[in-house]
């Protein structure tokens, strides 16, 4: 191989490179804006199968006052002890903040209507949401 080809092969790579690596650093980006998408989405898969064990295990009356002791803290109404048609409770997760709402579903005390909403705090992905509702039927 002459000299003239090895800087020939070499122009013809760097063109090659200018071209690809671009594209290596945005597929290696998108990467990692799903692996934060999907941790957001098992964050509140995870809340609502806690839930859904609780229903099995404790009375519908209970679950606020299990959920404070798991370390939510609830907004609304200001007392557990308070009855209300619907209870809101947060807490945060790493870069994730969850927010529990617990409505009864009118005409049966051993129902409750669940939302998880799981707001993401970091990156590119700020302020997304993965939301997970659920019809909880609890133990009598």
């Amino acid at each position: 191989m002459t000299l003239v080809e090895v800087i020939v092969a070499m122009a013809v790579f760097g063109i090659m490179s200018v071209a690809v690596f671009p594209a290596i650093f945005l597929y290696s980006r998108i990467n990692t804006i799903s692996q934060q998408i999907d941790t957001a989405s098992s964050v509140s898969l995870e809340v609502m199968e806690d839930l859904v064990a609780y229903s099995d295990t404790i009375p519908s009356d209970e679950l606020v006052l299990a959920l404070i002791d798991d370390g939510y803290e609830l907004i609304s109404p200001s007392l557990p002890e308070t009855p209300a048609a619907a209870y809101v409770l947060e807490t945060t997760q790493g870069s994730y903040s969850i927010q529990v709402t617990l409505t009864l579903v009118e005409g049966n005390p051993y129902q409750l209507h669940a939302q998880v909403i799981v707001t993401a705090n970091l990156g590119a992905i700020s302020g997304d949401r993965s939301i997970i509702e659920n019809i909880l039927g609890f133990i009598q």
